[in-house]
């Protein structure tokens, strides 16, 4: 009890303190520290006051998993995420919470429709945003939308949350994420997710 007391004391105070979710945040392990306390991460400066130190993931069920310690930074507050399973050059496998390179010459392309204030839709390119490829993977049972199917038609908003259109629902950074799948001779990009609780009549991708 007092260690689930402790980690929920220290992600409500992060949150005041910093009003960042933890889906908004990268690994900064590997980026560069400057002397001031701030990181750069990509081409994005991250201040100081929107860094702190994790011992823990979340993962998509809302349950705390124990990581080794380490520095994430708060970019999404910065520039718009994207939130990718894995590297965008691997594949996620099936049945698994882990990608691997399966194909070396994946290409694909990463243009993406966003919506902007729920009226402006908007292209941008894997310049113009941040893809956060180090959060856990949501479930090991993966379903995704089909890019070429009306019936699974998405919605992809500034904020990171998805439409799913079918049956309206709204999935936050923590119940989704992107990666490459390949049709017949194409990679695509398409929307991997969990499978909610519906009834029989429901078809999913899988």
């Amino acid at each position: 009890m007092k260690n689930h007391l402790r980690v929920f004391l220290i992600f409500g105070i992060f949150y005041i303190f910093q009003g960042c979710d933890y889906f908004d945040t990268v690994d900064l392990t590997n980026s560069i520290k400057f002397e001031n306390g701030s990181y750069q991460y990509e081409d994005v400066l991250i201040p100081k006051e929107k860094t702190r130190e994790y011992d823990y993931q979340i993962l998509f069920n809302g349950d705390y998993e124990t990581v080794p310690k380490h520095i994430r930074g708060c970019v999404c507050h910065l520039k718009t995420c994207i939130r990718f399973c894995c590297n965008p050059k691997q594949l996620l496998l099936k049945g698994k919470r882990t990608c691997e390179d399966i194909d070396k010459n994946i290409h694909y392309d990463m243009l993406l429709n966003i919506t902007y204030n729920e009226t402006l839709t908007k292209d941008i390119n894997d310049l113009e945003f941040i893809v956060q490829q180090h959060l856990p993977v949501p479930c090991h049972d993966h379903f995704y939308l089909e890019p070429d199917n009306p019936d699974h038609a998405w919605t992809l908003y500034e904020n990171g949350t998805l439409l799913r259109h079918f049956d309206s629902a709204l999935l936050t950074k923590q119940d989704y994420c992107l990666q490459p799948r390949k049709f017949q001779d194409l990679y695509k990009l398409v929307p991997y997710h969990c499978l909610p609780p519906v009834d029989n009549s429901t078809v999913y991708s899988k």
